[in-house]
């Protein structure tokens, strides 16, 4: 299910979370390719550490609903 189907959050909010993120992922991969190997834990990573410096602080679900979308939006899937 992807959050924006979901009424009681602020799609708008969760959806310009979601673009920053992936904004922010997609230019250090640009600028860093990695090995096809290490693609996954490096945009793992990545979305961590930018989520962190974001000082969001989402609920455990939805964060990791958001996670989830986020590196199947990265990797592909």
């Amino acid at each position: 299910m992807s959050l924006i189907n979901q009424p009681s959050i602020r799609s708008a909010e969760i959806n310009k979370l979601k673009e920053y993120l992936i904004g922010i992922i997609s230019r250090y991969l640009e600028e860093n390719p990695p090995t096809a190997v290490d693609r996954s834990q490096v945009v793992k990573d990545l979305l961590n550490q930018a989520y962190m410096n974001t000082k969001v602080n989402l609920a455990v679900t939805l964060r990791d609903q958001l996670f989830h979308e986020i590196i199947d939006d990265m990797l592909g899937f």
